[in-house]
């Protein structure tokens, strides 16, 4: 038996990659916000295990990695989501007390209908892997559900493994008609494996839909503390003009020093975390 091949970097693994191409950037698809080698890797691996068995084995895995971490964003997305609803009653820090700016209200607005979609997604992406693992064939149907579709002649929509299968049928057909008996078996044999380890890929549509809730997450939060910046810098229109410092300049001061450093931390944080999976 030969020793199952790794993953080839595919049309939709370049895909992936791409959406990053900035240098500087790549480090948001860390998986953070954009699908990265952690989230393709996997499933890749899954639909092209060499036994049954072991597709089984590793499906399984992904899917309850899968739930564990849809159960944690729907947490996080909940608690987010009532944080930004409470910013109404917040006390207004305007020197006139009037209704703050509009930018503060439309990005905490965006973000409660973000995280409220983090949410909906994640429970939505729950209930569906469940229903699928209670079927008998549960985790084929899961492995069918991952991987990327084609297009036949006919026009009609087909798995990937029917195009598989097509391939087969076609190579026997050929083999049987040129090769004496023991020759056709074994190339058979290895046309089937190439087959299977090669052409099965993840969807690219799949692996984004997958990362949705993450996404949604991440950008809810990042509307959050772009609000809380316009929230605290809408009370210090005199800075600048007036040359004073009041307390309301000092709080907005304070608070921009410790956000750049914990965005800074946090990007590091990122680039220390893609850096060794890129490699």
């Amino acid at each position: 038996m030969s020793r199952p091949l790794k993953p080839t970097r595919s049309t939709v693994h370049r895909k992936l990659h791409s959406c990053t191409c900035l240098p500087f950037l790549q480090f948001f698809g860390g998986g953070i916000y954009a699908p990265d080698p952690s989230t393709y890797d996997p499933i890749e691996i899954l639909l092209n295990a060499e036994t049954e068995e072991e597709r089984n084995e590793l499906t399984a895995k992904w899917r309850d990695n899968k739930l564990s971490e849809l159960n944690f964003v729907g947490v996080v997305a909940a608690l987010l989501a009532g944080v930004l609803t409470s910013t109404g009653s917040w006390p207004s820090i305007l020197p006139s007390g009037e209704l703050s700016p509009w930018p503060i209200r439309t990005t905490w607005y965006c973000g409660i209908v973000l995280s409220l979609f983090s949410l909906l997604t994640a429970a939505d992406q729950t209930v569906r892997l469940h229903r699928l693992s209670s079927h008998r064939d549960g985790l084929d149907n899961v492995r069918k559900l991952l991987a990327k579709r084609v297009r036949k002649k006919k026009g009609r929509q087909a798995s990937a493994e029917d195009d598989v299968e097509a391939q087969i049928q076609h190579h026997h057909q050929y083999q049987r008609s040129n090769m004496p008996g023991a020759e056709m078996s074994q190339e058979r044999g290895a046309t089937h494996e190439h087959a299977v380890r090669h052409v099965l890929q993840p969807g690219l549509l799949q692996v984004v839909t997958w990362q949705m809730p993450v996404m949604f997450l991440t950008s809810a939060t990042i509307c959050m503390i772009v609000g809380l910046f316009l929230h605290i810098w809408s009370a210090t229109p005199h800075v600048g003009r007036m040359g004073t410092w009041d307390d309301d300049s000092k709080v907005a001061v304070t608070y921009t020093v410790v956000a750049l450093v914990a965005i800074v931390l946090f990007c590091v944080g990122q680039v220390a975390l893609y850096s060794p999976i890129r490699k």
